[in-house]
């Protein structure tokens, strides 16, 4: 299909300039809006465009103007009708989920899992429990999701710097080690760790532990897991950050009134979070003793008080 067949405008296009930059990329030059405001040929950005144009630009659906619209046609101000059309996403399904994150376990396994694992300052063994794989295209590290110990919900990606996103159409899931998925024996004590390196960092002291994507969010699938599992004891491990100790706290309040009586710990003063307090040469004696000290707050929260 050209431009022209295009069938929902049929208006001149207008150059972009200073005053009224390209919608999709936002630069001054090279690229054109129709009249209408209803289409924009970009000559730099590709993601969600209907098509390429004949002289090699991508020409982009947007949010159609209303008839009560009195904006003029072609001054670019009004977001109604810059905003970039793009087909909604399908909903990948856990079994597709599974398939990536094999996928991308086996690409980490070949340029090397130590690698990510130098980086974060966690062992490779707490990496390959957390299914942790290697995403060429996004030049990323790939973390599963799940909605619970069986079902794949999304892939976490993070690159070499730190910047944390993920793959479009994931859902927000949990972080479950491999070892926790199946497990045979009961489990004593479970801890609940902020992101995956957390979480990778707690394996690597010993502790049966799970992990959300940041301090608040997932608690269905939380509660969910818990039941299945039936843990004799909860440790929420808190980020040294007042977000993440009133995430831990919120999620700890909420455990309760479901029943569970819920401690929560954070890393000794000059660690901001467990895997740092790991990298200064934490071990597993040294979480046994910080989870013994806090009978206190233990029981505080199992009568619903604040810990």
């Amino acid at each position: 299909m050209s431009y022209q067949q295009f069938p929902s405008s049929g208006s001149d296009l207008v150059r972009v300039g200073r005053g009224h930059p390209c919608p999709i990329c936002g630069k001054p030059d090279w690229c054109s809006v129709s009249n209408d405001g209803q289409v924009c040929i970009c000559m730099r950005v590709s993601e969600g465009c209907v098509l390429e144009t004949r002289n090699n630009g991508f020409l982009h659906k947007l949010t159609p103007r209303t008839d009560t619209d009195t904006t003029p046609s072609c001054s670019f101000a009004s977001r109604r009708y810059v905003k970039p059309y793009v087909e909604p996403i399908s909903e990948i399904d856990p079994i597709q989920w599974k398939n990536f994150t094999q996928l991308y376990h086996l690409k980490a396994k070949e340029i090397g899992l130590y690698k990510l694992s130098d980086n974060l300052g966690v062992s490779v063994q707490s990496l390959e429990q957390l299914e942790a794989g290697w995403n060429t295209k996004q030049v990323a590290w790939t973390f599963p999701m799940m909605h619970d110990s069986a079902s794949y919900s999304g892939i976490r990606l993070r690159n070499d710097h730190g910047k944390k996103w993920a793959i479009k159409g994931s859902k927000q899931g949990l972080f479950i080690p491999k070892q926790l998925r199946s497990a045979e024996e009961p489990v004593q004590t479970l801890l609940i760790a902020e992101g995956p390196s957390d979480t990778a960092a707690l394996l690597d002291m010993g502790a049966n532990a799970i992990g959300r994507p940041s301090c608040r969010g997932c608690e269905k699938q939380l509660f969910t897991y818990i039941k299945e599992l039936k843990p004799a004891q909860l440790v929420i491990a808190s980020d040294q950050d007042e977000p993440g100790q009133l995430g831990a706290a919120a999620l700890a309040k909420q455990l309760a009134s479901h029943g569970y009586a819920t401690l929560v710990i954070q890393p000794p003063a000059g660690h901001k979070d467990m895997r740092a307090w790991l990298r200064a040469g934490a071990a597993a004696s040294d979480l046994a003793n910080l989870i013994s000290v806090k009978p206190m707050q233990r029981v505080a929260v199992a009568l619903g008080g604040a810990a």
